[in-house]
């Protein structure tokens, strides 16, 4: 053991609650959106189009910019932009009531994911290099707390609209969520950057070879795929949603459906990214390092049926199939990022950017491409594209080669018996 271990060992416990409490309320701020989409389109005027817009918007803004905050905090040595991101969507998600046109909401929203963007690759790294020996492990505890956040975001959300108000109140809590930010950025500043840092008596891993770019990159693909599942599945539960009562209430105004659906869409939401944490808790346990291959191809090829079977049975069954979708998108996210970091060890929060904002970023065409495909398919024509997606999201990761998956796994990286 190191001799400067017992040192940043002790601050284990500490920055881990840290972590994952801060992604838990970063993530339950990111999901109240899209829990009360359909009341926000009544009160800046949306059009379906913008809408769809609205929603590709956060996956661009969040997605697009993490790749680049990885490569700084990967250059400077830093882990500085988890707490000033976190500080960001703070000011920006906590004062969105006060947005009341198209331009002011999708520029408030923009800036509140750009905060995201700045804080997801940091904090996933950070949690990894906590205990490089359980980093399946601690990068699924993150990705779940970040999951229950969304589920609570998603719960919560439309009740936090109810009113005239909207979120306005929401701008009394700005201050506690910089104050947590700062004490996030002091639990993780010192932490180790880099495996070759916690781990000083380590070889220098060799360079990316080409069978070890191509499993990165085919993982980049996959993710890309699999978050736009995501947003895909999201914006239809909307569209669904408000089609049924539509058809239900021809007399209600646009108002009166948007709060009709509001809390059901929230449930949804919620039931998915409850899944989506159970899938990645579970891959997280029960893997073990070098036998990835067969989860990231296994999950998305067999939950993908779930998906274009929702609009098919009864609503009351669509919660139990939206849980099995969420754990068949999601389950293996974690488990590429902790791949992408054991083949990318001197770049820990690349490794993150890439499989969480790189990928996001591109994933923000689903929402207009579903648009088009409701348009011109209908319903049921949308939900099956994006169960092909998902479906073609684990085919991809058929072309890996299997011992790829074995590098990177030195003693560091085992689990401590």
């Amino acid at each position: 053991m190191p001799a400067d271990q017992p040192r940043w060992m002790s601050q284990f416990a500490l920055a881990a609650f840290w972590i994952a409490s801060s992604h838990l309320l970063v993530d339950a701020c990111a999901n109240a959106i899209p829990a009360v989409q359909g009341q926000l389109e009544v009160r800046c005027g949306l059009t379906p189009l913008e809408s769809a817009w609205f929603a590709a918007i956060g996956a661009l803004a969040s997605g697009l910019c993490q790749p680049l905050f990885a490569w700084l905090s990967d250059r400077l040595n830093t882990r500085l932009f988890a707490g000033l991101g976190m500080a960001c969507l703070s000011l920006c998600f906590c004062n969105l009531g006060y947005a009341r046109s198209p331009m002011t909401l999708f520029a408030i929203y923009g800036v509140g994911m750009l905060g995201v963007a700045m804080y997801h690759p940091i904090a996933a790294a950070s949690m990894g290099q906590l205990l490089p020996g359980r980093r399946a492990a601690l990068v699924s505890l993150f990705f779940v707390s970040g999951m229950a956040g969304s589920a609570l975001g998603a719960l919560g959300g439309p009740y936090l609209a109810d009113s005239d108000d909207g979120f306005a109140w929401l701008s009394r809590m700005t201050v506690p969520g910089i104050v947590v930010a700062w004490i996030l950025h002091l639990a993780i500043a010192k932490l180790p950057h880099r495996a070759a840092e916690s781990e000083p008596g380590r070889a220098r891993p060799e360079l990316l070879d080409n069978k070890r770019w191509l499993v990165v990159v085919l993982l980049y693909f996959s993710s890309v795929m699999k978050f736009a599942v995501n947003l895909a599945l999201f914006y239809l539960y909307l569209r669904w949603l408000t089609q049924d009562a539509t058809g239900l209430h021809p007399d209600w105004n646009d108002q009166q459906v948007s709060d009709y659906v509001a809390p059901t869409l929230g449930q949804l939401i919620a039931v998915t990214q409850f899944g989506m944490g159970l899938g990645g808790i579970g891959s997280g346990l029960l893997l073990r390092p070098g036998r990835e291959k067969w989860a990231l191809v296994g999950l998305p090829c067999c939950f993908a049926p779930m998906i274009v079977s929702i609009p098919l049975v009864p609503f009351s069954w669509a919660y139990p199939l939206s849980l099995l979708a969420g754990i068949g998108f999601a389950g293996s996210i974690p488990v590429s990022i902790t791949v992408a970091q054991r083949l990318m060890p001197d770049h820990p929060s690349m490794a993150s950017g890439l499989m969480l904002g790189g990928a996001w970023s591109l994933a923000m065409v689903a929402p207009p491409v579903t648009q088009v495909l409701l348009d011109f398919g209908g319903i049921q024509v949308a939900f099956l594209a994006t169960s092909f997606l998902l479906l073609a999201s684990g085919l991809l990761l058929t072309l890996a080669p299997g011992r790829i998956f074995q590098l990177g796994l030195g003693l560091a990286d085992r689990p401590h018996g």
